[in-house]
């Protein structure tokens, strides 16, 4: 059975259309307006240079104004209100326009009255149109009583006063005790005050998006600066003061703006699963022992006789042109035991086509997009979990980053690739999980193409109650094979900041918080149990081709940094210089008996006997702490400094490594 949904469980509203009509009829009031100011300035009437010199950037500054501000953006059949902020918004920007060209371009010809009466009467004769000719029921100014943030209000006030502290009375020293100093200063503060009652900046509403929160501050910082333009312009101030004043708006305004973005992303919800890391907070490493290898075809389980089964319509319509990936999974999966009636096939990242589902009502699951465009991958994990009966497969695709990298290197040549690669990663992979960047990112890309490690994922699926059957890597994608086997995690802090403590075996058979620099992807912890059935030990006694380990983990380890929290232990009194390896639950469990109890008889060490000896085999592993401990239990001191003078030799001069 396909479900096809809506992407989305709303429809957008319509943004209202602006009127041309009325904006063509706006223009010509206040051309009618200009040449009646200009008649009374010149008493003549000449079409000359200096009435062209008005009237062109006059009628284009107004167009611009009534575009920018949309003041005749409104629908009169759904009886929208309208009120009368456009309008002084309008004209307190035509103000700006205005002054600017006079003031920058003909700081001489220019008429301050005609200027200022042409808008003047402008304004008022719009109005009165506005009022009795457009609308005949009542304009409501105010479309309720605002409540404004009285934080954001005390922040953006410290920025203004920060600016005008190092901008201004630096750089106007010898204004200082003039006039001119206190009125234009005293301009700025009231043309602040003007822009946030008119454009209601410091209403904190943290659920509209990015872009509807900061244009409020943008048209307040416009306002500013168009009003302290007219100042300039009426008092005829030189140039060189005028320049250090606006350099300092503008620079208020840049400010003022991070500011208010950081409090928005800080403040606003992430919808998202990234969890915000503490740098100095180490969580806990969760071991979870293997139970043995999968192995031969999976059939599904408790799922009773099927009426219709899927298999065909799997095979010659939603998997007609991938006939290899159809055998992929039916190779590893019995797709005739899935009826069609509780079965979905998919392609989308919108959770609420899973939200739309019967609780424990679906057998198979199988979703065609890739995971990396879903914003909250648990919590769509977690969804699906209630939709799916116990031992129901889902089927899912998502792009790793080994297969990121070698899409970059297949579409483009090796530099190129190299270069759009590392950047890719650090604004897909790196920002995400940065605590101050995290919300922005989220914010701008809504999570779409994030980039995920193969880890990670498969990680995310056992954190959330299912077990990986099968992996398969067509056309740049993995594809996983995934069985519901219990209720999602209830551990909210999975591994994820820099460093972490893990479970393992100390003296006397304690546990006890072993702490170390994470050098492995997010959730790691979770499939550990699935990399060790599929992959075995390797010389060592590590897991071999361990992929949960990370790139730049690789590097902490060659250079033993990820050890170096593991001194907290030592101080603690937990762990010696020399001793055996402290090991998890699941690795102590593969002792013989015997040397468990010999290793519950001393505390475990920074630096085990592996680097003494250097075995190869887990076998080895195990005779070579039996020989230490041996000589330990006859001699203590004698075979620590023995055991470390030549553990030191190997590590510094035969470049010894345990990983």
């Amino acid at each position: 059975m396909n479900h096809n949904y809506p992407s989305t469980s709303y429809i957008e509203a319509k943004k209202p259309k602006l009127n041309v009509g009325y904006l063509l009829i706006d223009l010509l009031i206040y051309l009618v307006a200009f040449i009646v100011v200009y008649y009374f300035h010149t008493s003549n009437f000449l079409l000359n240079d200096v009435f062209f010199s008005y009237f062109f950037p006059y009628i284009i500054c107004s167009a611009i104004a009534s575009l920018l501000t949309r003041k005749f953006s409104f629908d009169i059949d759904e009886k929208k209100r309208l009120t009368f902020r456009p309008f002084f918004y309008s004209f307190i920007l035509m103000l700006g326009l205005l002054s600017a060209v006079s003031f920058f371009i003909k700081p001489i010809e220019t008429s301050r009255f005609v200027v200022v009466g042409s808008l003047v009467i402008s304004l008022i004769l719009e109005l009165i149109w506005v009022r009795f000719g457009i609308i005949t029921k009542p304009i409501v100014d105010r479309k309720s009583r605002i409540i404004y943030s009285r934080k954001l209000f005390l922040m953006d006030s410290i920025v203004l006063l920060m600016v005008l502290i190092t901008t201004f009375y630096f750089k106007l020293v010898k204004y200082l005790n003039s006039d001119i100093f206190y009125l234009l200063h005293a301009c700025i503060f009231v043309s602040w005050f003007i822009s946030f009652r008119l454009t209601h900046k410091f209403e904190l509403n943290l659920k509209a998006n990015y872009i509807s929160y900061i244009w409020p501050y943008i048209k307040s910082y416009i306002l500013i600066i168009s009003l302290n333009i007219f100042v300039y312009f009426l008092l005829r101030l030189e140039s060189a003061p005028v320049k250090i004043l606006l350099q300092g708006l503008f620079l208020y305004s840049l400010w003022s703006s991070i500011v208010m973005s950081y409090v928005y992303f800080n403040r606003r919800p992430t919808l998202t699963d990234e969890i915000r890391t503490k740098i100095f907070k180490a969580t806990a490493f969760i071991d979870f022992p293997a139970n043995g290898e999968l192995r031969g075809k999976i059939e599904a389980q408790d799922i009773p006789d099927v009426s219709t089964s899927i298999n065909e319509k799997i095979k010659n319509v939603y998997l007609k042109s991938l006939p290899y990936l159809y055998d992929l999974i039916n190779n590893r999966i019995d797709l005739r035991r899935f009826d069609t009636n509780t079965s979905v096939v998919i392609r989308s990242y919108d959770i609420y086509n899973v939200e739309v589902l019967q609780d424990k009502s679906i057998d198979l699951f199988i979703n065609l997009h890739q995971l990396n465009d879903i914003r909250r991958i648990n919590a769509y994990f977690i969804e699906l979990n209630k939709k799916l009966r116990t031992g129901s497969i889902f089927i899912g695709k998502f792009e790793p980053l080994s297969c990121r990298h070698s899409r970059y290197l297949k579409n483009y040549p090796y530099l190129i690739a190299q270069f759009l690669y590392f950047f890719d990663f650090l604004w897909r992979r790196v920002t995400p999980k940065l605590p101050l960047l995290q919300k922005f990112y989220f914010g701008i890309t809504r999570g779409r193409n994030r980039a995920i490690s193969l880890a990670e994922c498969l990680g995310r699926l056992y954190y959330c109650g299912f077990e990986v059957i099968d992996l398969f890597e067509p056309d740049y994608n993995v594809f996983f094979i995934a069985r519901k086997v219990k209720e999602p995690s209830t551990d909210t802090n999975p591994s994820y900041g820099l460093f972490f403590k893990m479970k393992r075996i100390g003296k006397d058979g304690k546990e006890i918080f072993v702490y170390k620099m994470r050098t492995m992807h997010p959730y790691s912890e979770y499939v550990q149990k699935f990399v060790y059935d599929i992959n075995q030990l390797e010389d060592g006694g590590k897991i071999k081709n361990d992929f949960r380990i990370s790139y730049w983990g690789k590097f902490l380890r060659k250079v033993w940094i990820d050890e170096l929290p593991m001194i907290i232990n030592f101080l603690k009194g937990e762990l010696k210089i020399i001793g055996v390896r402290p090991l998890s639950k699941h690795y102590f469990g593969l002792y013989p008996e015997d040397l468990k109890k010999l290793r519950g008889q001393v505390k475990p060490g920074l630096v085990p006997p592996f680097y003494y000896d250097l075995p190869k085999t887990f076998e080895d592993i195990i005779k070579s702490e039996r020989e230490y401990l041996r000589q330990y239990f006859n001699n203590p001191i004698k075979t620590d400094l023995k055991y470390f003078y030549k553990s030191f030799y190997n590590i510094v001069f035969k470049n010894a490594r345990s990983a």
